[in-house]
């Protein structure tokens, strides 16, 4: 039934399914990887009768975790930590980028439904709704993340160095791969994956000849159980008329021989 289903599914929805899969794998790596945001800074340690060292260090910022990376005598390591007491901005773009991907995976599964196993109309309509939601809740909190972080208001503790020690030479932020993966998979669920599925909701028109069952009877006539107009078999009686009556009539030169009335 599998097959059948696949072989008589449309382009359109099996190019949308396609992309729907590289949509949910791109969203779930930039989802989960720290690399939002990245800023670079080089600092320069101040030492008492020494010459001052230069440290090139970086902070990248995720939705789950933030790291900071160190580069000091040819030698790097970098340390990452849970993030915790987050701004309520931040809280949202997390919400809104989860409930986008949890909608990514529910219609995964509808598409799955209805690619290998039943085509309803209901099923398609909230598979198109369920994906234009998910891209736009991803879509907004990538926005807010964007116009938030050009303020600076994710670096404030950049500021609490103690400059008696280290000096901060150069500062840059730049928004990194991760960022950007969520940004093509919400791109693409929207922009493609959905009016592909609207094309395949359009062209769908559904089956309602249902198989006639074959019955025969006895004398080995074939009789088709179901509508009247395109199954039903007449009898050769209903076909060319029932034959003429007879009836008895004697004649005298022949008394036992019936003819026509």
């Amino acid at each position: 039934m599998a097959i059948r289903e696949l072989s008589s599914s449309s382009s359109s929805l099996k190019s949308a399914t396609i992309i729907l899969l590289v949509v949910l794998v791109i969203h779930i790596v930039g989802f989960s990887l720290p690399r939002w945001i990245s800023v670079e800074l080089t600092l320069t340690q101040r030492m008492e009768h020494m010459e001052g060292q230069t440290i090139e260090t970086g902070y990248h910022v995720g939705l789950w975790q933030h790291c900071a990376c160190a580069n000091f005598l040819d030698s790097g390591a970098c340390l990452c930590f849970s993030r915790t007491n987050d701004p309520t901005w931040f809280n949202i773009v997390q919400a809104a980028e989860t409930l986008g991907l949890i909608g990514l995976v529910v219609s995964m599964l509808l598409s799955l439904t209805t690619l290998f196993y039943q085509k309803n109309k209901k099923f398609m309509i909230a598979n198109v709704l369920i994906l234009l939601v998910s891209g736009t809740l991803m879509v907004v909190g990538l926005v807010v993340f964007k116009v938030k972080t050009d303020t600076f208001e994710l670096f404030k503790d950049l500021g609490k160095i103690d400059t008696s020690v280290m000096e901060i030479d150069q500062v840059h932020a730049k928004l990194n791969y991760a960022y950007f993966l969520c940004g093509v998979a919400g791109c693409l669920s929207i922009l493609v994956c959905a009016p592909l599925y609207v094309k395949d909701l359009c062209s769908y028109t559904p089956d309602t000849l249902n198989e006639s069952a074959v019955q025969y009877t006895a004398q080995g006539q074939c009789l088709v159980q179901g509508n009247m107009d395109s199954g039903y078999m007449r009898t050769s009686d209903e076909q060319y008329g029932f034959p003429p009556a007879y009836e008895q009539r004697y004649v005298p030169n022949n008394a036992e021989l019936p003819y026509k009335s």
